[in-house]
């Protein structure tokens, strides 16, 4: 096969196996009398190996040592090896497909969802990774976040957790009910894998408010309201989430909080 034929099976541009030529990676069987390259159909398996192994970051340095040293023995353990990193690099891929998949769901949901309206739904349990209370048991200090949430992203990073899924706080039942401001006392992430607790399974009020400036005691006003007008009672601790926070606009207007509490008929 001349170059060119050769480019074309294999997608390895001319240019490439040139260079491929040169360091003597993938040498063609023969030269014409006028120079020209011509390669032999058993060296397509070997161009598309270097095409595969390239494609997952294994350097050429690698890839010579075996193709020069290579026998049954060797090509065992070479692919077995990148065997797990492909596995490891699938893995990756695929935590960052459902953490983009997971970010979508929830703006949808929340560019959907009319500001301030309350509505009972009911929820299957959802895992999620639970941090241990913070340090004086809150996430706020004088109402912006303290710096002791910092403890709560390193305890996830410490435990495989990928802190770039979506984080949400848990406020205590006793906190929305008694002042001076309902605060949350720890941290949760949103993740499928390695998760140590749950949200339980119920009927849960939820509402989405715009995210304030400052957090007071009269956030949570209308759901407690509600709660009352409907004879509902608190059955858990509130869930607070942001699925449009900075990751989603720069526009503080259209910042939203998620607010959800499981409640139960007093």
């Amino acid at each position: 096969m001349s170059i060119k034929e050769f480019s074309r099976l294999t997608g390895i541009n001319r240019e490439l196996l040139r260079f491929y030529d040169k360091i003597g990676l993938l040498t063609p069987e023969a030269r014409g009398k006028n120079s020209y390259r011509y390669y032999g159909y058993r060296q397509l398996e070997v161009a598309n190996l270097i095409s595969g192994l390239r494609s997952i970051d294994v350097g050429l340095e690698d890839i010579k040592s075996y193709l020069g040293k290579r026998s049954p023995e060797q090509m065992i353990e070479f692919f077995q090896e990148k065997d797990a990193n492909i596995g490891q690099e699938i893995e990756r891929l695929q935590s960052i497909q459902e953490l983009m998949r997971l970010r979508c769901s929830m703006a949808k949901e929340a560019m959907s969802w009319e500001e301030d309206r309350i509505i009972l739904m009911e929820r299957e349990r959802e895992p999620i990774f639970l941090c241990p209370i913070l340090t004086g048991g809150r996430v706020y200090s004088d109402g912006v976040y303290g710096d002791n949430i910092i403890s709560a992203y390193m305890y996830a990073l410490n435990h495989g957790i990928n802190i770039n899924f979506p984080v949400g706080t848990v406020v205590p039942r006793q906190n929305l009910t008694s002042g001076p401001w309902p605060n949350p006392s720890r941290c949760y992430f949103k993740v499928s894998k390695n998760h140590n607790a749950w949200k339980s399974a119920g009927t849960y009020a939820v509402v989405y408010r715009r995210y304030p400036k400052t957090m007071s005691e009269t956030f949570y006003r209308p759901l407690l309201t509600f709660l009352e007008e409907q004879g509902l009672q608190m059955d858990g601790d509130a869930y607070e989430e942001y699925p449009l926070d900075e990751l989603t606009t720069n526009d503080r207007e259209q910042s939203r909080i998620k607010i959800e509490v499981k409640v139960s008929r007093s």
